[in-house]
């Protein structure tokens, strides 16, 4: 009876260290697993795929937002192109002048110079013609005719044709200025004669520009040391140039024109820098 027992020990004896082995085999297993959870033993291994995934998605977004922000530099570039406009500045002197070149579609004021057309008064080239009617011995005439008294017989003048005009004037004439100015100088002068072709002060003249350029009044005596008690002249220039003018008398009271409007073109040259016109009475104003 007592090897039975025996036997069943020796089997008990073998398990026991059969489970005694498995269980240090089983610890060794689980340290391993904690030390490092990654080994092909662990049955679990932790999910670390999925984190290190993740990150490199992070920045890529960040580079991108620093790039954009900074490219827009270049925008503030444009801004001395924007200015680069003010030479543009420089293109308005230009059009002033184009204002100066309408002026000579105001030159239709010749076509008023018709009145000169009406100065129908050649009968008044010299200043000391007289206007009134003239009696003539009738013995200067051919035949010597009388009244039979041996008185000869005085025959009328026939008086100058009246004009539109109070004043009418004689062509214009040209002459070199005798001053120290020599040929810097550009002018328009002449005198004023009376019914009795006397010299005729304090008559307001007016000399215009056709362009515009010009416009000034003076009296006949204004220059009486060179031109006498009736006359004036107006400096319109400091060299002789071709340009167009309009002379004319006006009423002392009222300033209403009362002669010819007297269409005068200065001389291009030396001997011609002064234009005289001469006005002549032609009937009571």
């Amino acid at each position: 009876m007592s090897q039975p027992s025996n036997s069943l020990s020796i089997v008990f004896d073998v398990i026991t260290v059969v489970f005694v082995v498995m269980t240090v085999g089983l610890l060794a297993v689980m340290v391993l697993i904690i030390r490092d959870p990654n080994t092909a033993l662990n049955p679990f291994p932790p999910p670390d795929a999925p984190t290190i995934a993740r990150f490199p998605t992070n920045t890529p977004t960040l580079t991108p937002t620093n790039t954009a922000t900074n490219t827009p530099l270049p925008t503030d570039t444009p801004l001395p192109p924007t200015e680069t406009p003010v030479p543009s500045q420089t293109w308005t002197p230009t059009p002033i002048t184009p204002t100066f070149t309408f002026t000579p579609s105001e030159t239709p004021v010749p076509t008023e110079t018709p009145i000169p057309t009406e100065t129908l008064t050649p009968v008044l080239a010299a200043p000391d013609t007289p206007v009134a009617p003239l009696e003539t011995p009738a013995d200067s005439l051919p035949g010597g005719l009388d009244d039979g008294s041996g008185n000869p017989l005085t025959t009328p003048r026939p008086a100058p044709t009246r004009s539109d005009q109070p004043f009418t004037a004689n062509p214009v004439q040209y002459e070199a200025h005798s001053g120290t100015e020599g040929c810097q100088w550009l002018s328009i002068a002449g005198v004023v004669y009376d019914l009795e072709g006397n010299p005729l002060p304090d008559m307001p003249i007016r000399v215009t520009a056709t362009d515009g350029s010009y416009n000034r009044t003076l009296f006949s005596d204004a220059d009486a040391d060179r031109w006498g008690p009736g006359g004036f002249e107006f400096q319109v220039g400091s060299a002789p140039r071709t340009a167009t003018f309009i002379v004319e008398i006006l009423r002392p009271v009222g300033n209403t024109v009362i002669s010819d409007s007297v269409l005068v073109e200065t001389g291009n040259t030396c001997q011609r820098n002064v234009a005289i016109v001469e006005f002549i009475q032609n009937h009571p104003y």
